[in-house]
């Protein structure tokens, strides 16, 4: 498993991170106790200084682990990630449009929640494509 391999397992491994802190957060709300807010930093650090970590050593490891087909894989990844994010994003646009009306509006606490699931959609997309391109490779090599 090479660099890319390994970067792309650290963003699915983001992703559920990222997606544990908006479930922390409603717990929180719900309880509304400082226990909860402690063990929720107690928990959510360490596990953020992990990933972190992870990641740091999986993008400084000695030799030559990147090549142009790991640059082209990337590059299709990537314009896959941000076609789906902006499908996603357009088909939002069009559901609210419909749902509310030319009149309706959108609560202004609402649009960095929709700007932090895009950006989870993206990296999650990402990560994959990536794996799936190297599945794919790995399959027709035998």
């Amino acid at each position: 498993m090479n660099k890319t391999q390994k970067g792309a397992w650290g963003g699915l491994v983001l992703v559920v991170f990222l997606l544990m802190i908006p479930v922390i957060d409603i717990v929180e709300k719900d309880l509304g106790s400082l226990l909860t807010h402690l063990v929720g930093y107690s928990v959510g650090l360490p596990l953020l200084i992990l990933v972190i970590y992870l990641i740091h050593k999986i993008n400084t490891q000695p030799g030559v682990n990147f090549d142009e087909r790991d640059k082209l894989i990337i590059k299709k990844a990537i314009i896959i990630a941000f076609a789906v994010v902006s499908i996603g994003l357009i088909a939002w646009y069009i559901l609210t449009l419909f749902s509310l009306g030319e009149t309706g509006f959108i609560s202004v606490s609402k649009l960095p929640v929709i700007v932090y699931t895009a950006s989870i959609l993206f990296i999650f997309v990402c990560s994959l494509a990536v794996l799936v391109q190297y599945g794919r490779q790995k399959g027709e090599k035998s």
